[in-house]
């Protein structure tokens, strides 16, 4: 496919178009380590290749850097104010493209977070408020793969990770902040059936057993409730994702889901 470029009047290939967009892939997001700032490498690969380095200004440690195996490519970069994250931390592709994009204040995640693709598309956007919020990843093809809830202070988390079909799970667990588990934690096998040993029961971190864990619901109703239905892996895609879900190729006018 080639497009008439009506101000230099020259036929632009898909790769022009794909070079250019790296590139504003590239410069759309600033380095939040000061180009000024001093590296000091603190881990390395068995060859030798830097693994991940600190930097600093005069002695103030300003942000860190791990590398991909290559020692030259940055695998993942964020900035630190007063020991903590602050601004973008930013992951990058092995072909040096972003992969993500998640800014953080005074140590937590706030802001618009946003993941790429290998070719520099968009694939998720998520928000997060000082920490709290639903947190998405996708594969390479769009489809949700990870879906984290991060709590407010009192609420139940929790992690799904999904299959490449849109429908069900293979991993679900619940937790509160600072003590652990709390609730059901299942995983499935590639057959969709329940892994051996699950579901386990949990309180507070502590492991139960299924009848200690019932008995423990009926004498308080914040614990996640056991639904045999639940052992099934099927699941319902979060409307944070599906308000981005690119609309499927229409197959004789009906929406190919």
């Amino acid at each position: 496919m080639q497009v008439q470029c009506c101000r230099t009047n020259r036929r632009r290939s898909k790769g022009d178009f794909r070079a250019e967009r790296i590139e504003m892939n590239r410069r759309r997001y600033k380095s939040p380590i000061p180009k000024s700032a001093r590296e000091v490498v603190d881990k390395a690969y068995s060859d030798g290749a830097k693994e991940a380095s600190s930097y600093f200004v005069g002695r103030t440690m300003v942000g860190r850097r791990v590398w991909w195996d290559d020692g030259q490519t940055v695998f993942l970069e964020y900035g630190v104010k007063d020991g903590k994250k602050h601004g973008n931390e930013m992951q990058f592709h092995r072909n040096g493209l972003l992969l993500s994009v998640e800014p953080h204040r005074d140590g937590k995640a706030h802001g618009k977070a946003t993941q790429f693709a290998a070719n520099g598309s968009v694939l998720i956007c998520y928000v997060l408020k000082n920490g709290v919020g639903m947190d998405l990843w996708c594969d390479d093809d769009g489809n949700l793969s990870e879906e984290h809830y991060y709590p407010a202070k009192g609420e139940l988390g929790y992690n799904r990770w999904w299959n490449e079909d849109n429908k069900s799970i293979w991993r679900e667990e619940s937790w509160l902040d600072g003590l652990g588990w709390h609730g059901i934690l299942r995983e499935w096998n590639g057959k969709g059936r329940l892994c051996r040993g699950f579901p386990q029961f949990y309180v507070n971190g502590q492991r139960l057993t299924k009848s200690q864990y019932l008995r423990a619901c009926q004498t308080d109703q914040s614990f996640p409730p056991y639904d045999p239905e639940q052992n099934q892996p099927f699941r319902t895609l979060p409307s944070e994702y599906l308000a981005q879900r690119p609309k499927r190729r229409m197959k004789g006018g009906v929406q190919d889901h």
